[in-house]
């Protein structure tokens, strides 16, 4: 499945995948302005990913602030760490070839400051189900903002053709609240 989801993704011609990104970020600006002040937390496109880049210069514009889920490597197991970043600010190229802020210039942001996180993936579904690139480091890091008193809501971001009917999920998994699409803001169907 994850392979056929990437094929699928890769097979977006550029000029369909920048319409659906212009698209989605007019619908995560509109979702972010009804959230409660905190936090915009996201992920640097990938080529082939809707470009939410956008989303950052609007949230920011609206007095928010953002940041990126980066990698960090230096324990035994990967984990995802809420980092301040703009756009324009530097970037490198991390593992599994994800761009983030430099780990020297981390500036570590407070889950309990984050209200909203736009996750990627290879597909989603209706009741929230989100199938990445099975390493786990998203899950891990979705359950702890899930464990938080007031937990961020978790959307999705992906074209409408990367929502399917079922996403097969662990026990571990971390269900979102929805999805962004080109056609908009989708809750969960649980």
């Amino acid at each position: 499945m994850r392979r056929d989801l990437l094929a699928l993704r890769r097979g977006v011609d550029k000029e369909t995948l920048r319409t659906a990104s212009d698209a989605i970020a007019g619908h995560v600006t509109r979702l972010a302005a009804l959230q409660a002040p905190g936090c915009m937390l996201g992920y640097h496109p990938m080529a082939d990913e809707v470009d939410i880049l956008p989303c950052f210069t609007a949230a920011m514009a609206d007095g928010r602030q953002t940041g990126l889920a980066a990698m960090d490597s230096r324990g035994a197991t990967p984990t995802l760490t809420p980092v301040a970043w703009q756009p324009g600010e530097p970037l490198e190229r991390a593992a599994l070839g994800v761009w983030q802020p430099p780990q020297a210039t981390w500036r570590p942001i407070p889950l309990e400051e984050i209200s909203l996180v736009l996750v990627p993936g290879l597909g989603f579904d209706r009741a929230g189900g989100r199938l990445g690139f099975g390493k786990g480091y998203y899950d891990r890091f979705l359950a702890r903002l899930r464990a938080l008193p007031t937990p961020p809501l978790l959307a999705g971001v992906g074209l409408q053709r990367q929502l399917l009917r079922h996403v097969p999920m662990e026990p571990w998994d971390i269900h979102l609240d929805g999805v962004v699409t080109e056609e908009g803001w989708r809750p969960a169907q649980q």
